[in-house]
């Protein structure tokens, strides 16, 4: 802003005060004082509406203290313009419930927003902007996983009204929590979790990595062979079997998706510790008589015809109630349990969706 320079109504005026705290402004006669933000910036609106006669004086000091600058004074000409299009501060990507959207725009001008989804009738709201140049608008209904196209418009009495000015916000699900292995925890390497255990939204599907590196640009080949996938249930509960870990310090990196909406990472730090010694295994003893002379021990099930062990120690003959020597373990209880997981190779869809959004951002 210089002496003598041409201005619309409704410029924003923009300075720097260092080492002021406040600002003095009088404009033809009438003093306000401004705050000064810690970086020395100001800035305030020109008028709505040009003075008679189209000038404006203005003489400003800096303020800190006791301390008082010297006054600087300039004279511009105010042209009346249409209101410019208002600011939309709410905007990007948000995870918290959406209450109320903010801008910015011309005090006492009444603002309207239309809220406009992928589905459903758009929502249009008012609000009037305050002397401080905020407006603020409540949607009329909650606003769900989607990406909404904001338009708003200002209008004041005595003034044309204002451009449109656009602007978009997506609603995303919060990153999904893992409960198991919990974040800083530190765990020996033979007493590690079955399985990755956590939260999300309800039918959310669940990606995640072990030992990501946020450093290294992996392929999609290489994220495939990587990636575990499954799906929360109904409540938002979901678990992938946790493979062996070495010792030493690991991480999960977890991703959720609901629809076409993908959240961002969480990131769950531990560490494996050295083993831990298992404590003896005591089976109770079975008394048995005297195996020198005398004693007798039965044992269920058939082992052969007649036999002899000792002397006065006999073994029983093998019966059907033996079980045959296959050489097979049963191994029924330990494949049990119908664990949902997709296997790696048709996964990672959501994480290369989430690193394209972010090298577009």
């Amino acid at each position: 802003m210089t002496d003598g320079q041409t201005i619309p109504t409704n410029f924003l005026f923009e300075g720097k005060a260092p080492g002021a705290t406040s600002l003095e402004l009088t404009a033809n006669g009438e003093m306000q004082t401004l705050s000064v933000a810690e970086d020395g910036t100001w800035s305030i609106f020109a008028p709505t509406f040009a003075p008679d006669g189209g000038k404006l004086s203005l003489s400003l000091v800096a303020v800190n203290g006791e301390t008082r600058s010297t006054a600087v004074n300039v004279e511009v000409t105010l042209e009346n313009a249409p209101l410019p299009a208002p600011g939309i501060r709410t905007q990007g990507r948000v995870t918290e419930p959406l209450t109320v959207f903010t801008g910015t725009g011309v005090p006492e001008a009444t603002v309207t927003l239309t809220i406009a989804g992928t589905e459903g009738e758009p929502m249009t709201g008012t609000a009037t902007v305050d002397n401080f140049g905020v407006w603020k608008v409540t949607p009329t209904a909650s606003l769900g996983y989607d990406t909404y196209r904001l338009t708003a418009v200002q209008m004041l009495n005595g003034k044309q009204s204002s451009p449109e000015t656009t602007g978009s916000v997506e609603v995303i699900p919060p990153a999904p929590v893992v409960t198991s292995p919990a974040d800083g925890a530190e765990m020996p390497v033979n007493k590690l979790p079955a399985a990755i255990t956590g939260t999300s939204a309800p039918n959310a599907d669940v990606e995640l990595v072990v030992d990501y590196d946020f450093g290294r640009d992996y392929t999609e080949n290489e994220l495939q062979m990587m990636v575990r996938e499954t799906f929360a249930d109904a409540a938002g509960n979901w678990s992938i079997p946790l493979a062996a870990l070495s010792e030493g310090t690991h991480n999960i990196v977890a991703i959720q998706g609901v629809g076409a909406h993908v959240s961002d990472y969480s990131e769950t730090t531990f560490t494996v510790t050295a083993a831990v010694a298992e404590p003896p295994v005591t089976v109770n003893p079975v008394p048995v008589g005297d195996p020198g002379t005398g004693g007798t021990v039965e044992i269920g099930g058939t082992v052969g015809t007649g036999v002899t062990v000792g002397t006065g120690v006999t073994v029983g003959t093998v019966g059907t109630g033996g079980l045959p020597d296959t050489g097979a373990a049963n191994l029924g209880l330990l494949a049990g349990g119908g664990a949902v997981l997709l296997a790696a190779g048709g996964a990672a869809l959501l994480f290369n969706r989430r690193r394209s959004a972010v090298s577009g951002s």
